[in-house]
Parts: C-alpha cells; sequence; structure tokens
C-alpha cells in the first residue's frame, strides 16, 4: 500500500493488527498476522475475504474446530534438510504432536460440504498426509513421549540388563545400610540416596572409615558423608557402561528415522506453512466474529455503499453510532462539515480503517448488503504531523502531504483529510483548500475531507463530483448526534455550543454583534439552498421516472399499432379475395341469366344496358376494398380509429344491381332465377 503518511497508527490498524496476532494459536500464525499487508489485486484478495467469510461460519454453525497443538516444528524440519543430521528426542516429540495437529485438520476439512466451503476445502489440494510417519514415530514413543524398549531389539536387551543390575544392586546397598544402622554408622531414619548417578548411602562422618568404599559427597554441615560401597561398586559402574549403551542406542534409533523421514522433510514443511495458514485464518475470522463483522458485496473498482458501518475499535468501550455513507461514481467526493467533537473525525477514521481492514483480507464490521470496491491505495493526513527534527509546522507538513497526495493520485485513489485547510490564516486556507478539492476532483479521486470552511460548502453547488454531508447536532438538548447524512453542510453551532460552556451571556452578544448578522444566517442559508437542491435533485428524479414510464407506453402504443395494422391488411386481403370470388360466382350467375334472357328473345340494347349495370357493380366493389392503398407516413398521437371491415357483396346486392338496369329478377320454386325485361 502507498503510505506517504503515518496512517496506520492514526487509524488504529495496529490496535487490529495486535489483536489479531492475540487470536493466533501457533508463532507461524503470528508471523502471518504481523506480515498482513494491503491489496489491491481483486483476484488475491477475494479469496483472501471468501476464507475468512467461510472459516466465520465454520466455527459458527460447525462442530468445533480442532484448536490445540499447533506446534511450531520448522527449524527442526530445517535442519534435517541437510542429509546426515539426526532429530532430537524433543524434536521426535514435536513433530508427533505437530503431525497429529495437522492430520486432524485436514481431517476435518475432507469433512466439510465443498459446496459450502470451497475455498477452505481448496487449502489442502498441496497438503500431502503421510501414514507410515505417524506409525513410525508411533513405534519409536510411547504414549508418554518416552522412546519404547522395543524401539529396537538392541535397546530392548539393553534395558532389560540394566533393570536386572540395578535390581541387584537396590538389593545389596540395602543390606549394607540395615547392618550400617544396627552398627549405630547411620542415623535410623537413613535411606538410599543417589549421587553422581551411584546408589549411596549415608553415614555418619566419624564412621566413614568403618564402611569400605568411596565417598561422592558430603553434607553441607559436614556431619554426614555418602559412602558407596565398595562390594557393588563394579556391579554400578557395569550399570553405568549398559546406560551409556542405551544413549548410543537411542542416537542410533533417532538417526534411522531421521533418515527415513529425510525425503518427506518438503511435505512436512509445507504443512507446518498450511498449519500456519489455517491458525492465521482461523484467527481473523474469530476477530470477524468478535466485531461482529461480514462479508459484504466486492466490488473489482472504486465503490463504496457502506450500511451501518461502525468503528470496532471505538465500539469496544462504548456503543457506537453506525455510519452509512456512500462514494460513487457521480459523487465522488464528500465533504463534512459540523460541530467540534460531534463526529467529523469518527468517521474519517472509521472509512480508513474499515477500507484497510478489508483490503488487508479482513471483515469489515458493516451489514452484509453494504457494497464496497477496491481502491489502489489510500492517503490519509488525520491530525497534527508537526516534525522538530524536519523543521516543519503543521500547516506545512499538511501541503506537504497535499503534495504526495496530487504527484501519486489516480482514479483508484482515495484520500481522507482531517480539517483541510486549517492551520494558517483562513482566507488564504481555505482558497487553498478549495483549489485542493477541485484540482482532486478534476483528477477523478474518491475521498472524505473534514471542514469548518464555509467556502468548501458550497464547493458542491459547483461540482457534480462533489457533495456535502454534516454531523446532525440535537439543538434542543445542544448535543451531537453522531449521525452523519449525506447532502447537507452542517453548521459549527459556535455560538450555541460556548452559550452551553457557560461563557457569559454578554461576551456571546458582542461577539454576534462582530461576526454580522449575514454571516450568522450563512450557515443557515446555505443549508436551506442545500434543502432545496436536494428537492430539486428529487423532482428531477421523479420527471426522469416519468419520461421512462411514457417512452415506455409509447413503445408499447408503437408496437400495437404496427400490429394492428398488421392485422387489418390481412383482413382487408382476405376480404377481397372473398369479395372476388363473391363476384366471379355472381358474374357465373349473371352470364346464365342472360343466356337464359337471349333465349327469351331480349333485346340487345336491354342486354347490353344489364352487362354494364353489372361490370360497374364489380368495379365499385373493387374501387372500395382498394389493393393500392398505402400505409400513413406518420404514427398518429392519438389511438387510431377501428377499421370498418369490407362487407362481402351478396345475390341481394346482384338483383338490386339488375333491377336498377332495368331488369326483374326472381327465384322460382326450382330456385332457378328468372328475369325479363321490365
Amino acid at each position: 500500500m502507498t503510505q506517504p503518511f503515518n496512517s496506520q497508527t492514526k487509524i488504529g490498524f495496529e490496535t487490529i493488527v495486535r489483536l489479531l496476532s492475540d487470536h493466533c494459536l501457533s508463532p507461524i500464525g503470528k508471523e502471518h498476522a504481523d506480515k498482513i499487508h494491503f491489496l489491491s489485486d481483486f483476484s488475491k484478495l477475494q479469496p483472501l475475504l471468501q476464507q475468512t467469510s467461510e472459516f466465520r461460519n465454520i466455527i459458527l454453525s460447525e462442530k468445533p474446530f480442532p484448536q490445540q497443538d499447533y506446534i511450531d516444528c520448522r527449524v527442526e524440519l530445517l535442519r534435517l534438510k541437510t542429509k546426515g543430521s539426526i532429530i532430537s528426542i524433543e524434536g521426535l516429540k514435536d513433530l508427533q504432536i505437530f503431525y497429529h495437529t495437522i492430520t486432524e485438520i485436514t481431517r476435518y476439512i475432507l469433512s466439510l460440504p465443498s459446496e459450502k466451503y470451497p475455498h477452505i476445502k481448496k487449502l489442502i489440494e498441496e497438503v500431502e498426509i503421510f501414514n507410515e510417519i505417524p506409525q513410525r514415530i508411533f513405534s519409536i514413543l510411547d504414549q508418554s513421549g518416552e522412546i519404547r524398549d522395543r524401539a529396537s531389539e538392541k535397546l530392548y536387551n539393553i534395558r532389560r540388563e540394566i533393570r536386572a543390575r540395578q535390581a541387584s544392586s537396590q538389593r545389596r546397598i540395602s543390606k549394607y545400610l540395615a547392618e550400617a544402622k544396627k552398627a549405630g554408622y547411620t542415623t535410623d531414619d537413613a535411606e538410599i540416596t543417589v549421587r553422581s548417578g551411584r546408589l549411596v548411602i549415608p553415614v555418619i562422618t566419624s564412621y566413614k572409615r568403618n564402611i569400605g568404599g568411596f565417598v561422592h559427597d558430603v553434607s553441607t554441615t559436614g556431619q554426614t558423608v555418602f559412602v558407596e560401597p565398595e562390594e557393588i561398586f563394579a556391579l554400578n559402574n557395569e550399570i553405568a557402561q549398559l546406560q551409556n549403551d542405551e544413549q548410543i542406542e537411542i542416537i542410533n534409533i533417532l538417526r534411522s528415522f531421521s533418515e527415513f523421514l529425510y525425503p518427506y522433510v518438503p511435505s512436512c514443511l509445507q504443512g507446518a506453512h498450511f498449519m500456519g495458514v489455517i491458525d492465521f485464518i482461523f484467527a481473523k475470522a474469530k476477530l470477524a466474529i468478535d466485531m461482529h463483522a461480514g462479508l459484504p458485496i466486492i466490488f473489482d473498482h472504486p465503490h463504496i455503499l457502506w450500511r451501518e458501518a461502525r468503528h470496532p475499535l471505538l465500539e469496544m468501550v462504548k456503543p457506537v453510532v453506525p455510519l452509512n455513507i456512500s462514494l460513487e461514481k457521480d459523487e465522488r467526493i464528500v465533504i463534512i462539515s459540523g460541530p467540534n467533537a460531534g463526529g467529523k473525525s469518527v468517521v474519517l477514521k472509521t472509512v480508513a480503517l474499515l477500507q484497510t481492514m478489508l483490503q488487508c483480507g479482513l471483515l469489515p464490521p458493516m451489514r452484509e448488503d453494504s457494497e464496497i470496491g477496491i481502491f489502489e491505495e489510500i492517503f490519509v493526513d488525520i491530525g497534527d504531523e508537526q516534525s522538530i527534527e524536519n523543521d516543519l509546522s503543521t500547516y506545512s507538513s499538511h501541503l506537504k502531504n497535499m503534495r504526495i497526495l496530487l504527484e501519486n493520485g489516480s482514479p483508484k485513489t482515495l484520500f481522507l483529510i482531517d480539517e483541510l485547510g486549517s492551520g494558517t490564516e483562513p482566507q488564504a486556507g481555505g482558497a487553498i483548500a478549495e483549489a485542493l478539492l477541485e484540482n482532486l476532483s478534476s483528477k477523478k479521486m474518491y475521498g472524505v475531507v473534514t471542514t469548518h470552511y464555509a467556502n468548501l460548502k458550497l464547493l458542491a453547488k459547483r461540482h457534480e463530483s462533489i457533495i456535502n454531508g454534516a454531523m446532525l447536532y440535537d439543538k434542543k438538548a445542544l448535543k451531537p448526534t453522531y449521525i452523519f447524512q449525506k447532502g447537507l453542510p452542517g453548521s459549527s453551532f459556535a455560538f450555541e455550543i460556548a452559550d452551553k460552556m457557560g461563557l457569559p451571556k454578554n461576551m456571546l452578544a458582542s461577539a454576534r454583534k462582530k461576526t454580522g448578522r449575514s454571516h450568522l444566517n450563512f450557515e443557515e442559508e446555505l443549508q436551506q439552498l442545500e434543502v432545496e437542491k436536494e428537492e430539486v435533485r428529487k423532482e428531477l428524479k421523479g420527471m426522469q421516472i416519468t419520461d421512462r414510464l411514457l417512452e415506455e407506453t409509447l413503445t408499447k402504443y408503437n408496437a400495437l399499432y404496427e400490429d394492428l395494422y398488421s392485422k387489418k391488411s390481412k383482413i382487408i386481403r382476405d376480404a377481397k379475395d372473398e369479395a372476388q370470388t363473391i363476384i366471379s360466382n355472381a358474374n357465373a350467375q349473371i352470364e346464365k341469366t342472360i343466356r337464359e334472357i337471349k333465349e327469351t328473345n331480349a333485346e340487345k340494347e336491354k342486354v347490353k344496358q344489364a352487362r354494364k349495370t353489372l361490370s360497374l357493380y364489380s368495379d365499385k366493389l373493387l374501387i372500395e376494398n382498394d389493393p393500392h392503398e398505402t400505409k400513413p407516413t406518420t404514427k398518429p398521437t392519438t389511438k387510431p380509429k377501428a377499421m370498418p371491415e369490407a362487407k362481402p357483396a351478396t345475390m341481394e346486392d346482384i338483383f338490386k344491381g339488375l333491377e336498377k338496369a332495368g331488369w326483374k329478377v326472381k327465384i322460382n320454386k326450382n330456385c332457378r332465377m328468372e328475369s325479363k325485361n321490365k
């Protein structure tokens, strides 16, 4: 992570890391916690977050996860990578415990359903468990961690000889002690003891020459010496030699095991790494449970839409007011104003800490339907950076930080600046701060700043990407609510707070006069302006919704119009076909009628007139159903009227046409048409 400023200490992330380390069960896990770092690569970050979220669910809903004996065997294993090295007995004991833990963890994870815990299951893909390793260790060590007698046949024989000689030595020295007590050479409560690894009896110093043997020690008072009787000296020497042989055989057993283990050392080291990773993820999950944190919706681009976000460290000491805040493409920079001690800096630190936590693979305490994006770097300028060593004033230090931000920032940068422009003369500081924000906005950076400057509050009116935010204040109770509200500038409530703190009222009245009424009303007018601006935004949004609805309605109407016109055309075509059929049938009937007329010797002129009448009638039908009728070039703005249906010509129509031509037509009893000239 780009860290131009000492941000982790100021936002409390070091405390988060310490809490995380305290949850780790092994030195390897703690090393992972200490090395935790900021990631901006979505492909690397997302699996880490998913692992932590899945492990959180394992803790909350599955059977208990193995949480004991996370032994670090790396030093011993690394030493065994050198061929010819011999594992120590303590190293063998640790390896036995370590391998048992790795086996238990692997079995547990293998038993989990893959569909619920895919990222955790994926972790064991490269872990190799060899059953021959714990079996070989078990053949050497017993349940108490001691070398078994049967670790080798030779060791078994040596230890059997040792026990036999020790029993013989014990019987003989017990006999010497009894005789010494009887002779008064030792006290009645004297017991056999061990000095320099050999059995001896305590003898009163004045009688030491009465017992032949070797003095191995003298009491602090000098009144007692510890004598090994000469008779059992040789027997004890034999025991000592056997014990030496025992150690040599144990070394041979350990050497043999080391040679056996040598090819498995790389996989054991991989297992040690795996155990550390599991321990680390387990710690992250436990920390998330402690903080009531979960996995929000992650995006691979800068984006903040948080619901009920909470500062985890502050919440540990007192109840906190959840934070709802958003930074999006059209509103990338939020300027927070409001009274001192009203929570502005807490909002700033909450954003900085939770974004840092997420991009370090930790679950942030916020609602899981929150949306959170990825930034390439986070720039934080909070608090006094004055340096005596570098001879930098507070304001100079801030300007240095701003220069670094301007030089290094990008559209994927998140900046968080407390009291922007403070530390110098207000007019100049406000002007520089305003120009800085305009520059950062032009570079399309994302950020949150706090201020008391009125000119910065007015920036939101001129820049679409900048928006005001306020820390709400209870005017009646004269106390902060610690509630953040986006869209409105906040008031400093300087005079109200001063009055509450007990400053003389006459002095405050004088201060109000010095300030001027217009200035006192400025913040109220500014807030009213933001209220009106917000109302305009809402109305504009409503109009946009209405426009979309109208557009959708018009689209549907046009589609309906096209469908109706298509159906109309089909109806007309069908009607034309039907009309043509009727006319053809009518003509056939007429021709028949004409033949009958001819047969009755009707006048030629009358026949000609009848044919003409029928032809005119046929043309009329065709004109009324014109096949060349064209579609309107423009669509109506109102709903089109239903088209009249074309009526097919009936025999009655034909009869009327003949009658107009001077013919009388009737249907006879045989259903034949008869006609004669009028």
